[in-house]
């Protein structure tokens, strides 16, 4: 079964699209990647770190910044919860580009 430990989540507002850093096990191969989703699996990422972490609010984790051009970056970073969840929420978007790094 592949997992995958999500060590960052980073996403302009309004895009359409957000990017995992992440730490992917499959069997013997472990190996660090980024991914990129499309927006609509967000929710089902954080309801899932949420429901590993049930004592902590997740979005407290969330920062923002505001860039000088009007652009708004948001990045979770997960090093301190349990972060680690089974590959399937990416393989029901169908459409992630896996970038080996």
């Amino acid at each position: 079964m592949k997992t995958v430990s999500i060590q960052s989540i980073e996403f302009y507002a309004g895009s359409q699209e957000l990017t995992l850093r992440s730490l992917v096990v499959q069997n013997n191969l472990t190996y660090d990647s980024l991914i990129r989703l499309k927006s609509s699996v967000f929710n089902k990422i954080l309801n899932t770190l949420q429901k590993l972490n049930p004592d902590l609010d997740i979005y407290s984790f969330l920062n923002v910044e505001d860039h000088p051009n009007g652009d708004i970056f948001y990045k979770l970073t997960t090093d301190q919860i349990h972060n680690t969840m089974p590959f399937d929420f990416v393989e029901e978007s169908k459409d992630y580009k896996l970038i080996r790094a």
